[in-house]
């Protein structure tokens, strides 16, 4: 198909989805957003999560602070054994009195019929190629910036946008194969060499839309056969996606900034000599953010209970010969099933303190943009480098021997010394007499009290006792 011809159909196509998005039930529009009014360019609670939930390498003390660190951390989620509920306050329940709004926490289990207690989370790479875009973090700490980061990701960082309805996505990644040769033409191609734009439609005899949801790497999405339009057609400085398409003409389906796909750093931080500081990067990315929503039990809601939230456990799993000292945090995964969006806090304090703060206030989520607000708060595992371990302390040298001969001296306590010691005020209360000086004849040692053994010698002097050997 010719692309003149090409694009006569898109534009026919285009007018009918958006004339099908005005007439929609508003049932595909969300309680955050009301039809025909609000902001309906948004940002997915996962990227949002990829910026607020992060992994930190604290570089202060690091040898060499010209550089990222190329390192590999992996993150445990676990499910909470039954003898330490309460001390990870399974059970508590958060209501208010006035409304009759609450919050109760329960014990988080895997998927129907998983046997594990515990499951890999995530994993996060350190990388000394990462790069780092100021702006993009700069419009993700600003909050609440769909419009601009729709655009924004689609030209510089291999972004994605979806809709809630599932019919629009548009998509930026490196060109393959024939891609390449829309560059060969300098004055058409106002794009960088290394960014193509595919604006892409779901029809109803393609199927491209559920290949790329189950493998979006290996099935890439962008080309006119997929009915897809060429985004890089237009001139790159003066591109704004959201203006150019109209997104904002159909309030009944929510445009949202969705994810990125270059390996990118989402904080920094640097001295004055322009060494680092700290690195961040996302605990999970925003397409492991939305797989684990499906990982989480969410239809087993005892009878009784209003809006559970399930509790896991998150921690570090040790690395064999690392660098980095062991981090032993533990956080906690609150998973909302009503609102498919889970929570990471830093301690049972901080989420006793926002389960006040939202039953108090009558706070209830929507879908989109919730990790957003100001009163849930980050959370980041931060890992500083290991101290150098102390040098083995050296041996103290062995006394050489003395080479003058001890003399033989006589058993301290034999008869023949005893009134020396008497003189001495040693006065031992043992006495030994040894056949081979007094008795030579007469048998073995004897051990006898002081007094006892002189008077025996003066028995024996006189004939009047006598001993016996024993044989």
């Amino acid at each position: 198909m010719k692309k003149a011809s090409f694009k006569k159909i898109l534009g026919f196509v285009t007018a009918a989805l958006i004339f099908f998005g005005l007439s929609a039930n508003f049932n595909t529009a969300y309680a955050d957003f009301q039809p025909g009014g609000g902001n309906n360019t948004v940002v997915h609670n996962g990227l949002i999560a990829n910026f607020k939930y992060e992994k930190t390498i604290d570089m202060t003390n690091m040898k060499d602070r010209s550089k990222i660190p190329n390192a590999d951390f992996n993150f445990v989620i676990s499910t909470i054994d039954e003898d330490k509920e309460e001390a990870y306050h399974i059970g508590k329940h958060y209501e208010n009195e006035d409304t009759g709004y609450s919050r109760t926490i329960l014990p988080g289990k895997f998927e129907e019929g998983a046997e594990s207690t515990s499951k890999l989370f995530s994993s996060v790479s350190f990388k000394e190629t990462d790069g780092f875009d100021p702006e993009f973090t700069r419009l993700m700490d600003a909050r609440d910036n769909g419009k601009l980061l729709i655009t924004h990701i689609l030209k510089y960082d291999w972004g994605e946008m979806r809709s809630s309805d599932r019919i629009q996505t548009a998509i930026s990644r490196q060109p393959v194969g024939d891609e390449l040769a829309y560059w060969d033409d300098p004055t058409v191609a106002t794009w960088p060499e290394d960014t193509i734009v595919w604006r892409c439609f779901s029809q109803p005899d393609n199927d491209w839309y559920e290949k790329f949801l189950e493998d979006p790497i290996n099935n890439r999405v962008g080309s006119f056969e997929d009915a897809c339009q060429l985004v890089n057609e237009y001139d790159f400085e003066t591109f704004d996606y959201v203006t150019k398409f109209n997104l904002n003409l159909n309030p009944y389906t929510i445009y949202y900034a969705y994810s990125y796909k270059k390996p990118l750093l989402t904080h920094q931080s640097k001295d004055n000599a322009g060494n680092y500081t700290s690195v961040s990067k996302g605990l999970l990315t925003a397409e492991k953010y939305e797989e684990w929503l499906w990982n989480f039990i969410e239809w087993n809601i005892p009878e009784g209970v209003d809006s559970p939230v399930y509790r896991y456990l998150l921690t570090e799993e040790p690395t064999a010969d690392s660098v980095f000292a062991e981090n032993k945090e533990v956080k906690f995964v609150d998973y909302f099933p009503g609102n498919e969006i889970f929570l990471i806090f830093n301690s049972l304090d901080e989420a006793d303190a926002f389960y006040t703060h939202i039953v108090n206030n009558d706070i209830v989520f929507g879908r989109f943009s919730v990790l957003n607000e100001d009163f849930i708060p980050n959370a980041s595992f931060t890992n500083r480098p290991a101290p150098a371990p102390k040098p083995d302390p050296k041996p103290e040298p062995s006394p050489e021997p003395d080479p003058t001969p001890e003399p033989n001296e006589p058993p301290k306590h034999d008869l023949r010394y005893a009134r020396d010691d008497f003189y001495e005020e040693k006065k031992p209360e043992v006495i030994i007499i040894h056949k081979e000086s007094i008795l030579p004849k007469t048998g073995d040692s004897l051990n006898l009290p002081l007094y006892v053994g002189a008077l025996g010698f003066l028995l024996l002097s006189a004939g009047v006792l006598k001993l016996r050997r024993n044989n």
